[in-house]
């Protein structure tokens, strides 16, 4: 009789546990006359298995140091190489979204250049990172100079979208002109990105296949657009006419 009283008991207080705050658990518990019965604390996979975590870190640590394009990386994004813009001491590791831009409802939408900014300033937790609010890739070197760029999602410059100069010639990508080898167009079909880029057409005025950088034609009016099919032809085109794909890259300092 005893032991089933105990056991109501401790039912009893396993269940107050559930909804009950702690001080008055307390308080509860004392009147009683028995002990508050210890809330579950949740516990990390490190805590559980140590050493599978620690391999887990290792790896992830590993590949920062030595990446290789095509890589995807849990919580980062898929590595599609380094990169650093001139004039900085800070090298980057440079990841591509595992897929293109896509509207409120996860699906890939073709927007205008200005249409692809304003998508990329409302996300929110988009794989794991938010879409930054840089009109173009002037600001975004301003951020990475001020220190004010915290890894968020941007529209990838010229240098990574196809690795050439951003004041390099329309036409098709020419040697004299690659200044950046890692980049998507030379890394497109490596690995975890394989298969993941549009390269059909998809209507007059909408190219799925072509791509924008956020690297702004000098006239001021224009944004560089690329197919990534091909031998890949760069041409500028209007901010607010032509719509095209997005995909979105992120940076972060390398270790």
């Amino acid at each position: 009789m005893q032991s089933s009283n105990n056991k109501s008991k401790t039912d009893a207080t396993s269940e107050e546990s559930d909804i009950l705050p702690d001080d008055l658990l307390e308080d509860i518990a004392q009147l009683k006359g028995y002990a508050v019965p210890q809330k579950p604390v949740p516990v990390t996979d490190s805590f559980l298995y140590p050493v599978t975590a620690a391999l887990k870190k290792a790896e992830e640590e590993e590949a920062l140091r030595n990446p290789k394009p095509g890589q995807e990386i849990p919580g980062h994004g898929v590595i599609i190489g380094t990169w650093q813009l001139k004039g900085l001491s800070q090298k980057f590791n440079v990841f591509a979204a595992i897929e293109d831009l896509t509207n409120e409802a996860g699906e890939k939408e073709i927007y205008t250049y200005d249409d692809t900014v304003k998508r990329m300033a409302e996300l929110e937790d988009w794989h794991g990172f938010d879409g930054t609010k840089y009109k173009n890739d002037k600001e975004f070197y301003e951020a990475l100079k001020n220190g004010s760029y915290d890894g968020g999602w941007i529209i990838p410059p010229r240098e990574l979208l196809t690795g050439t100069k951003a004041n390099g010639p329309e036409g098709f990508r020419s040697g004299s002109y690659i200044v950046q080898p890692d980049n998507l167009f030379d890394h497109q079909d490596k690995g975890s990105l394989s298969g993941t880029f549009d390269k059909a057409a998809v209507g007059e005025r909408v190219s799925g296949n072509t791509y924008f950088s956020s690297t702004m034609h000098w006239n001021g009016w224009q944004v560089w657009l690329s197919s990534l099919h091909g031998t890949g032809f760069e041409q500028p085109t209007s901010k607010n006419w032509t719509r095209a794909s997005c995909r979105p890259v992120r940076l972060e300092p390398v270790p």
